[in-house]
């Protein structure tokens, strides 16, 4: 009985902190809806902004689920005067929107227009970056 005990216990120990892949997931898409929001409010760009794309260079259409790319939508609807302030944020910016725009490309056109479909306003729910 022991055996069993000490192996159940070493199976929990080794699993503490590894996160299944769909919390994980559901964990990214938080993250991701989160930043949606944040950007549509001018007060925490300057935090949401970076974050959103360090997220982006790794999927160019992340989704916060009102279509493919949405996150990037939220960021293209930024003021020019604020990249203008961040030339190395404006910088990496550009190659996400090259690297989305050639991953579109690849999509059934269906797909490919809703990028451009108005996006809904967000309402800041929860707090994004450090507390």
């Amino acid at each position: 009985m022991a055996a069993v005990g000490s192996r159940a216990r070493r199976r929990r120990e080794t699993n503490r902190g590894v996160k299944r892949p769909e919390a994980a997931r559901r964990e990214a898409h938080r993250e991701v809806m989160q930043l949606h929001a944040a950007l549509a409010d001018p007060l925490h760009c300057g935090v949401a902004v970076p974050q959103a794309l360090l997220i982006l260079e790794r999927d160019p259409l992340a989704s916060a689920g009102y279509f493919a790319g949405d996150l990037l939508r939220r960021l293209m609807e930024l003021p020019p005067a604020f990249w203008g302030r961040q030339p190395v944020l404006y910088q990496r910016y550009r190659e996400v929107v090259r690297a989305a725009a050639g991953a579109r490309r690849r999509m059934p056109v269906s797909v490919r227009r809703a990028f451009w479909q108005d996006l809904p306003a967000a309402e800041l729910s929860t707090q994004v970056g450090p507390a």
